[in-house]
């Protein structure tokens, strides 16, 4: 069975194929990035109101708050992650893209500053899919159109009648999930054909993105 999980200023986590709500819980006043570890069971987050939280994806649990890093003038940077090995959580810091501070997941202990590969360019402007073989050039309108790397258009997906705000590919690189004022939609990335769509939102959401094993996905406003 599919889920998905939708922030808006709360976490919940929905059926895929229905969209129906099986947990809701309370989260940050405005979330700014989620992301989930390895086995999808945890899902760290910044907020607005200048924390990092980690969750349990299933129930809503919270594992961890830590304050965020801000940078000189009042700047930061939200997104958050897990470190490769799943034990940790990091940030980057705004005045050095490479360099990130990482937290320990189960008790907030400030581990130190590590290194990491960041790319402002790739975050803003393009979605790749995992396998690396199409992407999106996010221009934010309404039509989706998903390219080869020679710039070869496959498919354009022309649900959205307002701007999309956000999307993801799922692990496989089928499908993609995309968000905007006039709904969350679920459709295939390579026919541009709907599987399903979310409407009744009145707040925007800003981020969506699938689990690692493509179970669940979550979406944030």
């Amino acid at each position: 069975m599919l889920y998905a999980c939708v922030f808006f200023c709360c976490l919940t986590q929905l059926k895929a194929e229905d969209f129906k709500e099986t947990v809701t819980f309370n989260a940050h006043k405005g979330v700014y990035k989620a992301s989930f570890n390895n086995d999808g069971k945890k899902i760290v987050s910044s907020g607005s109101e200048g924390t990092i939280r980690v969750w349990n994806s299933a129930n809503g649990v919270e594992f961890t708050k830590v304050k965020m890093i801000v940078s000189q003038g009042g700047l930061i940077n939200g997104n958050v992650s897990f470190t490769p090995d799943g034990k940790g959580f990091f940030q980057p810091i705004v005045l050095s893209p490479d360099k990130a501070m990482v937290w320990d997941v189960n008790f907030g202990r400030e581990i130190g500053l590590t290194k990491i590969k960041y790319s402002f360019l790739d975050e803003y402007q393009f979605v790749y899919s995992p396998d690396r073989t199409k992407f999106v050039d996010k221009n934010f309108g309404t039509d989706i159109k998903v390219q080869t790397g020679s710039g070869k258009v496959i498919s354009t997906f022309k649900g959205h009648t307002k701007q999309y705000k956000t999307l993801a590919f799922s692990p496989d690189s089928k499908k993609i999930i995309s968000t905007s004022e006039d709904g969350i939609r679920l459709w295939d990335a390579e026919r541009g054909i709907e599987y399903f769509n979310l409407k009744g939102h009145s707040e925007k959401a800003n981020i969506a993105l699938f689990t690692p094993d493509g179970k669940k996905n979550i979406e944030c406003k």
